[in-house]
């Protein structure tokens, strides 16, 4: 029995160690700040980059369509079309062809 808790002793340290080590590793790998959590976070950074350039995109064409209504810069053909489109209102005279795709 002393032979045992002599070797015990003698290999505690390396226990230790042993343990510290696959600790560590485990979560160096898959903790909450660990390598797949870097994949992950690094791919939906990517995501949201492409999102953000989608909506500026959107965000720039929306105000140039308000720039072309607003009242100091009146573009007339933009209001017709957006009152034709809209309000379904035109000019008696107009002739008004829609394509294949349903389209005016």
């Amino acid at each position: 029995m002393q032979d045992v808790r002599t070797r015990l002793k003698r290999m505690s340290p390396v226990i230790f160690a042993l343990l510290g080590c696959i600790y560590f590793g485990y979560h160096t790998f898959s903790g909450d700040r660990g390598i797949m959590r870097l994949a992950e976070v690094t791919k939906k950074v990517e995501e949201n980059k492409l999102l953000a350039e989608k909506v500026a995109k959107e965000k720039e064409t929306l105000q140039k369509e308000v720039k072309a209504l607003s009242s100091a810069s009146l573009d007339l053909d933009k209001l017709e079309e957006e009152s034709i489109r809209l309000l379904n209102f035109g000019n008696p005279d107009d002739f008004v062809i829609i394509d294949a795709n349903g389209e005016e």
